[in-house]
């Protein structure tokens, strides 16, 4: 790596943490000094960092969390986007099921599904 790329990444990381736009705003045109080329790359990493923030943003809000609701799941019963095949295992914290994953490919895997704990809420 030269020196020229470590400067883009330290830049990159100090303006990333900079939540206030304004500020962060000033700080690339202090540093990047009328160096158009530096504050267009940087500006670039800047983007790429925050499609990847929203983007790992809206598939969690697209994956929704069902409480537990005090129902034992059974075989055949469908949770999200797996089916529960057989049971193949159980511990302290959950049960573990042979499921099979409908999207987005179509496999078997194992899923866990945590027991309830008043622990996890408090």
């Amino acid at each position: 790596m030269t020196q020229h790329q470590r400067d883009e990444e330290r830049i990159f990381h100090v303006a990333r943490g900079l939540d206030n736009s304004e500020l962060r705003q000033e700080y690339l045109n202090q540093i990047c000094e009328g160096d158009q080329g530096l504050r267009e790359r940087v500006d670039a990493l800047l983007a790429v960092h925050e499609k990847e923030r929203t983007f790992l943003k809206s598939q969690a809000e697209k994956e929704s969390t069902v409480l537990y609701s005090g129902i034992t799941e059974t075989v055949a019963q469908k949770i999200g986007r797996y089916k529960l095949l057989q049971k193949i295992g159980e511990g302290g914290f959950g049960v573990v099921y042979m499921a099979e994953q409908s999207r987005p490919v179509r496999r078997k895997v194992a899923l866990k599904v945590i027991k309830p704990s008043d622990s996890l809420w408090h």
